[in-house]
């Protein structure tokens, strides 16, 4: 390999994401325009190494396979292992040959990809698909034209005016990420190299036209220039056609209201950049940013500043609380069909959420265990009860999760749902513990939320059923009882046994004690912190310690 050319591998966005089996258990989303240009990490894994419960050092990868039509990666037929016959210290000292005991590493294969390296052994090594460097371009909102839109659509003190334009521009953003990355592919409106952009991140936040947003990113990364400029070509296609052009619009100003600016490198360099220089600007080349923008205190604490310097970004700290959130995978199909739901759930409801489609559908190599679901999907909508409108109690929020659980269930197929294979709904890398569960007997919806958790374990799907659905389980669970009959490697909601989340019985945050007193501590300078028995943080140099009581 050449030192001097750099390269990049599919990975996680965040700087707390592994790159072995905990990753690859869900599949592995990389940054949204990665997913959608070379497929997850599963797809790019080319051999594993491996010890199994039996002690067996082991390594095993795909040895024939076909070319299908349709696949951008051949499809595996084969896959080949090798026993480790010199156990040893040193491994130039290794001796790989055939196994003396048969081992089904097909079996073994299909499973680590998807259901995790760590359920079926120690996962040592992934010899993963590198891919050649490209220059990351993320869209960028331009302050400038911001304010000339809003000056010539309404008069400055006019907020009711300003905040239906906003609204406005809202939909006219989301209408064109539909036409951009979930329809076909289309040279003459520019999207014909959309596989080469996305996001991992929630870009229906809409077109900020708000002060306070001014220069913000919106959340889309391109892989290369070609395709950045096509991005850009097709808003300036769209634009003019837009149903949502409201009366008045000033077409050239929306036409160059963001561009497409370099990251100055791959997106493993804004991480390492961002917990050296303090603030977001950092994930621009050749930003001008003011050091007051990367200041840091105990009053404002800069997140960017958690992260030690040389290592990626990280804004994840362990949290003993899970909220009861889902994690839905939504069917493309369902986005397609534009609907006031959906409008609803991309828009406004969707929190967090992952999104890949593009070439993450073809990019299987035909043995691997994710859902029925996942690939047939765009995103996986993360939502809760701070997510949706008007939604203010647990029975109401059960409500809503199982109208949108209803209409997922439309598309699945009708052979699945007459031989009552459940596909799987949920997208695992991102799935909470204190997860919502489907019925076992009612796919369309969740079980209620204060059943007793022994009812839970008789009526509700398990969390993983949710996950990988009951066809892939039940081939994992008969793999994991061959591998590993004493179960001896267990990881948090894997295979091998059976979780239920527990009944709900309390509202978190919101419905504390009553005897609750909220504490402050001050931050003066050369004095020791004092506790207060006020909560007056208008001084601005005290911060509340929750759960204090």
């Amino acid at each position: 390999m050449p030192r001097e050319q750099r390269y990049q591998v599919s990975g996680g966005g965040e700087g707390a994401v592994g790159a072995g089996g905990g990753y690859t258990m869900g599949g592995g989303l990389g940054i949204g325009a990665t997913d959608r240009r070379w497929g997850i990490a599963i797809d790019q894994v080319l051999e594993m190494e491996m010890v199994l419960a039996n002690g067996q050092h082991v390594k095993f990868g795909p040895s024939e396979w076909d070319f299908v039509e349709g696949y951008i990666y051949p499809q595996t037929t084969k896959v080949t292992g090798y026993c480790n016959k010199n156990v040893h210290h040193l491994q130039e000292k290794w001796e790989w040959g055939e196994c003396d005991v048969d081992i089904n590493f097909e079996d073994l294969w299909f499973a680590a990809r998807g259901g995790g390296g760590g359920t079926w052994g120690v996962l040592i090594s992934t010899w993963m698909q590198l891919h050649k460097e490209t220059d990351g371009l993320v869209a960028y909102i331009d302050g400038d034209i911001q304010d000339a839109i809003n000056e010539a659509s309404c008069d400055s003190d006019d907020k009711a005016c300003l905040d239906e334009i906003e609204e406005i521009a809202n939909k006219m953003w989301t209408d064109f990420y539909f036409d951009f990355f979930f329809k076909p592919k289309n040279e003459t409106f520019g999207s014909d190299e959309n596989d080469k952009c996305g996001t991992d991140s929630d870009p229906f936040a809409g077109i900020p036209l708000s002060a306070e947003k001014k220069g913000l990113l919106m959340g889309v990364a391109c892989l290369e220039k070609s395709a950045a400029d096509k991005f850009i070509k097709s808003w300036k296609n769209y634009v003019p056609t837009s149903k949502y052009l409201w009366e008045g619009a000033n077409v050239d100003l929306l036409q160059k209201l963001f561009s497409m600016q370099s990251m100055g490198g791959m997106w493993g360099d804004v991480l390492l950049r961002l917990p050296l220089i303090g603030t977001d600007k950092a994930m621009l080349a050749n930003k001008t940013f003011a050091l007051s923008d990367a200041a840091d205190s105990a009053q404002n604490p800069n997140s960017f500043m958690k992260t030690p310097a040389g290592h990626a970004w990280s804004q994840k700290t362990a949290g003993a609380y899970s909220p009861y959130m889902y994690n839905l995978l939504i069917p493309t199909e369902m986005v397609l069909e534009k609907s006031d739901l959906v409008f609803d759930l991309l828009r406004k409801v969707c929190g967090s959420s992952h999104y890949w489609g593009g070439n993450a559908a073809i990019s299987s190599d035909g043995m691997d265990s994710m859902n029925k679901s996942f690939r047939i999907s765009q995103l996986g909508c993360q939502f809760g009860l701070d997510s949706v409108e008007g939604v203010n109690t647990y029975e109401e929020l059960d409500a809503y999760y199982s109208k949108v659980q209803s209409k997922i269930m439309e598309f699945v197929s009708e052979d699945d749902k007459k031989n009552n294979i459940f596909p799987g709904i949920q997208e695992k890398n991102h799935v909470q513990g204190n997860t919502p569960l489907p019925l076992k007997d009612d796919w369309t919806k969740v079980c209620p939320y204060d059943l007793p958790t022994e009812e839970r374990k008789e009526k509700c799907m398990s969390v993983q059923e949710s996950i990988w659905g009951t066809e892939n389980m039940e081939r994992m669970e008969k793999i994991k009882k061959e591998l590993d009959p004493d179960n001896m490697f267990q990881v948090y909601i894997g295979i091998g046994q059976r979780d239920v989340s527990q009944q709900q019985e309390y509202k978190w945050p919101t419905q504390l004690p009553e005897n609750y007193t909220p504490v402050s501590v001050s931050y003066d300078s050369g004095a020791d912190a004092v506790v207060n028995d006020d909560d007056d943080d208008s001084s601005g140099n005290r911060r509340h310690l929750r759960g204090q009581n």
